[in-house]
């Protein structure tokens, strides 16, 4: 897992000590889903300005505009 996430062995067991990454557990050994971690670094994704001003408009053409 360290390798696909291009981290140190020891931040992975800090994140899963934490319980901050998606993992299972049995006995000693760590297992890890691709598609949940793939999920869990999407959810890490930083808006661009683009997004944020797709949403601001998306707010103000809910909120009918501002008084």
């Amino acid at each position: 897992m360290a390798n696909y996430l291009d981290l140190k062995q020891s931040t992975i067991c800090a994140l899963t000590c934490r319980k901050e990454i998606p993992h299972y557990k049995r006995g000693k050994k760590l297992y890890f889903k691709k598609s949940e971690i793939d999920k869990w670094i999407e959810t890490g994704r930083v808006l661009t300005n683009t997004d944020l001003d797709a949403i601001a408009e998306r707010v103000h053409s809910k909120k009918g505009g501002l008084k």
